[in-house]
């Protein structure tokens, strides 16, 4: 016998996807590209391929040369061969224009999208080259079209463009003269070899073969009995806020390096598009992956890996994509950090006009001033956005540069930001109430405030500590269509709802003699008493027209009075069972006012105030009362202007009492209300309610402002409390609308030094159970961006990443073991021209024995399993225990699978 070898590569040096690759004179100067490294994993019906990306970096000089622009890198792509025969014969299928069989069609290819498309125009007897579709490169591919069993051989090769460049056109018909150096390709495409060799007999037949670089022999088999494949592992963020997506796919769980952790980072670059008004893009410029456990880089800094298929290493793939996202905003990763137990209203943040800035930001809150918002004008369109500068009780940070920043901020009308109600309830422990369930409580007589919850967010207009301890009562407007009473035993931390007997009805005022015993008015002739500290309430009343009350007060358990809209004056000397009208002097309409507020400052004297700068006075414990001033007639020795609505007065002893009202005027008296002064407030906001104590004023009223004095009102100084960020649920109507302020940020974008970028906004749930931010609570906002040097992923190769075995394999799986063929019958379709007669054992467990007898029960053969857990087959040389061919025959088998059972079969060999 003669044996001749025989490589296969010299072959498809010349023939590549049925187009002739040229002559040896064409290609002189030309190189081959390299051989990918081809790797190849067994499966269930499957034949998995990767490859690695070499062959990606080639570089011609011949092309180099000839046009360096053009072709600066020539390679092209990637083709697939598949054959059943060592030296490919069945995958040579194409023909040139005579008849011969030249070329090897593949099974795929993969080319790059550079526009490099469709035919080559060079040709060699009359076959030209396909250069592909800008199909994308893959460096993977799963060929589902095999059997288990069979042995199958496949060779990636790679391929270049040879003078063909992006868009390029076919040259002209023969006989036109070219017009264009374009016109002229003459330079086909290379293709590497394919590195197998093949040893044939006498009759060329193949008797040896060896796999090389580029090439693979595999048969595709099933995993063992009880096989669990591997899970991929999770990546983890360990920092950033890229908007992509890093995902791990296990290609040859055989590579996997067991307990191996592997981090993965970024570069990034600034790409300028010329425009100096637009900023400059941030692009990804690179990936690294280090294997952390061993120390290992195995990617460094690699530039080519977007759009593409990641190399496969150490047995597995990574899957980079790198979003483009257009929502600007991570929903993944911002989100609300609270501190309290309530949660804050959802977050809204867009991008204000088109300046998106892709940086990350935290706003965090607090109970004092931090910051101070600016004053500005935007326009959104030809709208113009208005806001004043505030001291807030936030700031926020941009965590990419790590440095504050300016903001604005837009207080949204709809929301209520007033305050009502304000109580000492001790010599320095301030209460106050207002709009939207508002609480605010301070423990320094005015000069810092906390902003507390109640649970509720209808406005609260009064509120009282009687005893100038723990316990406290508050009452405001409808919740729930009742007037709305709270409760607190623990100094304003917890609220608690009292039963209201008020239907349809706000409540204005409350009045505590002690914790027990009080009253509280309201709307339509609304006057209702406690004697149990709340616990039930009950109506008095009511007296007079349709009309409403806005102040209570009681000098003892008996003796009472109130006043309220038309000028009305109420009192009691039964506590209230019943109540009588009292009359006016001063030559003045009733109807023509409305009494907002009552004072007195012992057990006969009294003032009121009220609408039109009025100012009544009683010496006789209410039962008449005079008007000592107005504005339409001033009352000689009070000449100091129209005052207009005057809503609350407190007297701090027998001589000194201060009176408040709107566009921020503030009077005072030193003299028992004989003469009155204007004080200089600084605002020209409404002033609502006033309390007193040791001396000591206090004020609230419209937004956040709070004025405190402590030289009995002569002099005012604003007290230190933040604007707060909110959202609120407007709940007059059917539809519950929610309304919020808005933050836009300014910060240097493009060539601005201030631009607004950003824009920040809540969305309260009309459903309740959301509220408005606290102190603690922080909102970390993350952009979606691409890849950069903060992005740091991990991931670890575990057990679960493994193939593993499962402990519960049930004998009756046995069952399942099988002889293929049977019988067998002169060959199997398995065996190669190499490997001589097979039969095969499947669906076994990893380990086991098989024992195969003949029909006189004697031993022809052992065989000690021991496999790997992918595979369920054992192939068999059909030799017995001599070494000799076993004749034909029947012969039984005996399978023997520690821990698990056992199983009985039997098979024919037949001439």
């Amino acid at each position: 016998m003669i044996n001749k070898l025989k490589k296969v590569g010299l072959i498809s040096a010349m023939v590549v996807c049925g187009v002739i690759c040229g002559t040896v004179a064409a290609y002189a100067q030309a190189i081959k590209p390299q051989m990918p490294k081809l790797s190849a994993v067994a499966g269930d019906g499957t034949i998995t391929l990767y490859w690695d990306d070499a062959a990606e970096a080639h570089t011609d000089p011949f092309f180099l040369t000839l046009n360096p622009v053009r072709n600066q890198r020539n390679f092209e792509g990637y083709k697939i061969y598949k054959s059943t025969d060592p030296q490919f014969l069945d995958a040579l299928r194409i023909t040139d224009n005579k008849g011969n069989l030249i070329a090897y069609q593949p099974i795929a290819q993969f080319d790059l999208p550079n526009s490099v498309t469709g035919y080559h125009p060079a040709s060699q007897d009359g076959l030209r080259f396909w250069l592909g579709s800008d199909s994308g490169i893959q460096r993977t591919y799963v060929d589902d079209d095999v059997q288990n069993g069979r042995t199958y051989y496949y060779a990636v090769v790679s391929y270049t463009r040879g003078d063909a460049f992006a868009n390029f056109t076919l040259p002209p018909p023969i006989g036109v003269t070219p017009v264009t150096e374009k016109d002229y390709y003459v330079h086909r495409p290379l293709e590497s070899d394919i590195d197998i060799q093949v040893t044939l007999d006498a009759n060329n037949n193949p008797i040896e073969v060896i796999t090389g670089v580029n090439t693979v022999s595999i048969s595709p088999k099933a995993p063992s009995l009880g096989y669990i494949a591997p899970e991929a592992p999770p990546v983890n963020r360990i920092s950033g806020a890229a908007g992509g997506s890093i995902s791990v796919n296990i290609i040859d769980p055989s590579q996997l390096e067991a307990f191996n952790e592997y981090e993965i980072t970024f570069e990034d670059t600034l790409i300028s598009d010329g425009n100096p008004n637009t900023p400059d893009i941030t692009e990804t410029k690179n990936f690294s992956l280090r294997n952390v456990t061993s120390g290992d880089i195995i990617f460094d800094r690699k530039e080519n890996f977007l759009g593409t298929e990641s190399v496969v290493i150490e047995g597995f793939q990574l899957l980079i994509d790198n979003s483009d996202d257009t929502s600007f905003v991570s929903t993944e990763l911002s989100n609300w950090i609270p501190t309290s137990a309530g949660t804050p209203h959802p977050y809204n943040f867009r991008v204000f006009s088109t300046n998106a800035k892709l940086n990350d930001y935290r706003v965090e809150f607090f109970d004092e001033v931090v910051a101070q918002s600016v004053a500005d004008t935007i326009f959104l369109g030809q709208q113009p956005i208005i806001f004043d500068s505030h001291s807030v009780n936030f700031k926020i940070t941009n965590t990419t540069q790590n440095q504050e920043v300016e903001f604005g901020m837009f207080l949204n009308p709809n929301i209520p930001r007033d305050l009502r109600g304000v109580t000492y309830s001790d010599a320095s422990t301030v209460f106050m109430v207002g709009g939207g369930g508002r609480l605010l409580k301070s423990t320094n007589s005015g000069q810092t405030f906390q902003e507390l919850t109640t649970g509720f967010t209808t406005r609260l207009n009064d509120v009282t500590f009687p005893e100038n301890n723990d316990v406290g009562y508050i009452v405001g407007e409808l919740f729930e269509n009742r007037g709305i009473i709270l409760k607190t035993t623990d100094g304003g931390v917890n609220w608690e709802r009292q039963t209201s007997p008020v239907v349809g009805a706000n409540l204005n005022a409350v009045f505590f003699l002690d914790n027990n015993i009080g009253w509280a008015v309201g709307q339509a002739r609304t006057i209702i008493k406690t004697t149990d500290g709340g616990v039930t309430w009950v109506r008095q009343g009511p007296v007079g027209v349709n009309r409403f009350y806005t102040s209570v007060y009681f000098a003892d358990e008996n003796n009472g009075w109130i006043v309220g809209q038309n000028g009305y004056f109420l009192s009691t000397s039964d506590g209230g069972t019943t109540w009588v009208v009292r009359t006016n002097t001063g030559n003045f309409q009733v109807q023509n006012w409305t009494a907002n507020d009552v004072a007195f400052i012992n057990d006969s004297t009294a003032y009121a105030v009220g609408t039109v700068g009025n100012i009544f006075k009683t010496v006789n414990r209410g039962i008449t009362w005079l008007r000592i001033r107005n504005d339409a007639q001033q009352i000689p020795g009070n000449s100091i202007g129209s005052l207009g609505t005057l809503n609350a007065l407190k007297f701090s002893d027998e001589n000194n009492g201060i009176a408040v009202g709107n566009s921020g005027v503030i009077i005072r008296t030193t003299n028992g209300g004989a003469t009155w002064e204007r004080v200089e407030s600084g605002t020209s906001l409404n002033i609502f309610a006033l309390a007193t104590s040791n001396n000591a004023f206090i004020t609230g009223g419209e937004t956040t402002r709070i004025l405190r004095s402590e030289a009995g009102g002569e002099t005012w100084t604003r007290a230190e409390r933040p604007v707060q960020f909110r959202g609120f649920v407007q709940t007059a109507s059917n539809s519950p609308l929610p309304y919020s302020d808005v933050i836009y940020i300014i910060e240097p974008f493009a060539n601005e030094d201030r631009a607004t970028t950003w824009r920040l906004s809540m969305d309260p749930d009309t459903r309740g159970g959301t509220q408005n931010p606290e102190a603690g609570d922080v909102l970390e906002i993350f952009t979606v961006k691409p890849f950069t040097a903060s992005d740091v992923y991990r991931f670890s190769i575990g057990e679960v990443n493994l193939p593993s075995e499962s402990t519960q394999i049930e004998e009756s799986m046995l069952a399942n073991v099988r002889v293929v063929p049977n019988p067998y019958v002169v060959s199997h379709v398995g065996e190669t021209a190499t490997s001589g007669s097979q039969l095969h054992f499947t669906n076994l467990p990893a380990r086991c024995t098989i024992r195969i007898f003949n029909v006189s029960g004697q031993l022809v053969q052992t065989l000690n399993i021991e496999n790997s857990l992918d595979n369920n087959r054992y192939i068999w040389d059909m030799k017995n225990r001599f070494g000799h061919q076993i004749p034909y025959g029947i012969y039984i088998y005996y399978v023997e699978a520690p821990g698990i059972g056992e199983k009985t079969g039997k098979f024919a060999v037949i001439k």
